[in-house]
């Protein structure tokens, strides 16, 4: 195949992973198509995770290694990625997961089949689960269906984006080192610059790792109230990109109250699922009226 006319940057945030990153960054060099930049961005990892991709980058040179000085975070090593990005279309990966071998090919065949596209939605697996997860059809605006009860995916990582679409939605997000709930806010403003509609991949090319990281924790009610707040800033930041674009955005009273009462949803699943002690759970819940309305509190909790 024919790998000039189109090249891809990865975009993988690494912090503390100096075992998993092996993998990831194996399953893209192990792509069918070869044509593309990988930008590793470590994340002020207090382990050898800099030491392993240094050395991947040593043996070849489509590898670039960046390094905050402190770490920010998912969301904004993406935005430091996406600003250094060469590539004509950009992907994400997270550290502990990876790509089907043939995953650049398949997107490549679609990107010939549909010019005009702005993104590509595909597919992924969860892993050790093995189960396929296949986009679904958004009847209507994307944007619009991210403030609706639709299901829709609201991750970032199984989709390649045009490059000028990319650069400009993150350019125009906050700075911020929130780590709960970013994917929903940057597919918000990503859906909101996209011109066109998302382009669907019906097959697996990622491989998702499930339970991983945060999730394997023990989650206590001082861990909670962090996470409460990173859920807050994220609320913050949509509210204010919903204010700045109000002369293009419809009902955005309906929207802001949508967002406050699925990220108050998103909270209680988050403790329901993590905080294994049940005192530890019922303190955590009852701090959600310092991060929330406490109209949800009393509709969700004291009902």
């Amino acid at each position: 195949m024919n790998n000039d006319e189109c090249r891809f940057t990865i975009i993988v945030t690494v912090f503390n992973q100096e075992n998993e990153i092996k993998e990831a960054i194996q399953s893209i060099l192990n792509q069918k198509y070869s044509n593309f930049e990988l930008i590793l961005i470590n994340d002020a990892s207090t382990d050898l995770s800099l030491n392993v991709i240094e050395n991947y980058a040593k043996k070849d040179s489509r590898i670039r290694v960046l390094s905050n000085p402190k770490n920010c975070g998912m969301h904004e090593s993406r935005k430091i990625g996406v600003k250094y990005a060469t590539g004509d279309w950009i992907l994400f990966l997270d550290g502990d997961d990876s790509l089907k071998n043939i995953a650049l090919e398949e997107i490549y065949k679609a990107i010939k089949l549909s010019k005009d596209t702005e993104v590509f939605e595909f597919g992924y697996t969860k892993i050790p689960q093995n189960e396929i997860i296949l986009p679904q059809q958004v009847e209507g605006s994307r944007f619009e269906a991210l403030f609706s009860i639709k299901k829709i995916g609201q991750t970032v990582w199984n989709k390649a984006y045009k490059s000028e679409l990319l650069k400009k939605a993150f350019e125009n997000m906050e700075d911020t080192n929130a780590r709960i709930a970013e994917d929903y806010y940057e597919s918000i403003v990503i859906s909101f610059y996209a011109k066109t509609d998302y382009y669907l991949i019906n097959k697996s090319l990622h491989n998702y790792t499930c339970f991983n990281g945060i999730s394997l924790r023990k989650r206590d009610a001082k861990e909670n109230k962090k996470a409460f707040s990173h859920f807050k800033i994220i609320n913050k930041c949509i509210t204010k990109f919903l204010k700045l674009n109000s002369d293009k955005i419809i009902n955005i009273k309906e929207k802001k109250l949508f967002v406050e009462e699925k990220l108050f949803n998103d909270a209680i699943a988050f403790v329901k699922v993590l905080s294994k002690n049940n005192n530890e759970k019922i303190k955590s819940l009852f701090l959600l009226p310092f991060y929330f309305p406490i109209r949800l509190f009393i509709k969700k909790i004291l009902k």
